[in-house]
């Protein structure tokens, strides 16, 4: 079974350990950069989505997150930072996550 190529392992990763230290923030750059431009053929998708978002919470709706490990840890991130950056009330914000909420 093949995996999604989102979850495929890069080959150019995987000397990473073995370039000098200039080397190896150059390709992180680079791959970064990649990651960025990939977004420029779902920005269709991306305006959806954010358009549904939107909706939801000009109404009575939630945002919800659910995710996993580090996913989860910046779905946390992120869920802090919105009543402070866009008034959205917290009770109306909720973090599902694998495992429970870190309580510490």
């Amino acid at each position: 079974m093949s995996l999604p190529r989102t979850e495929e392992v890069s080959n150019a990763e995987t000397a990473l350990d073995r370039l000098d230290a200039a080397g190896a923030l150059s390709r992180m750059i680079e791959v970064q950069s990649a990651a960025i431009e990939s977004l420029r053929h779902a920005t269709g998708d991306l305006e959806a989505a954010a358009q549904l978002v939107a909706a939801a919470l000009s109404g009575t709706g939630r945002l919800v997150y659910a995710a996993a490990g580090s996913s989860g840890l910046m779905a946390l991130a992120d869920a802090a930072e919105l009543p402070g950056t866009f008034g959205i009330a917290q009770e109306r914000i909720l973090v599902r996550m694998a495992g429970g909420v870190p309580a510490d």
